[in-house]
């Protein structure tokens, strides 16, 4: 297991860090991400980053 921080480029971004965990499996196979926020909004933002 790993951890870190996820930074932006982007201007409107920019300074803004979210940590993450990356922890790898034994053998290869699908993956998976978890999210977790406090607010039914938080999705939206994630959407966001993403596009």
């Amino acid at each position: 297991m790993s951890w870190g921080q996820l930074s932006f480029s982007h201007p409107t971004l920019a300074g803004l860090e979210l940590p993450y965990f990356d922890i790898e499996a034994r053998q290869p196979g699908p993956k998976l991400a978890i999210i977790a926020g406090m607010y039914p909004n938080e999705v939206s933002a994630w959407k966001r980053l993403c596009a």
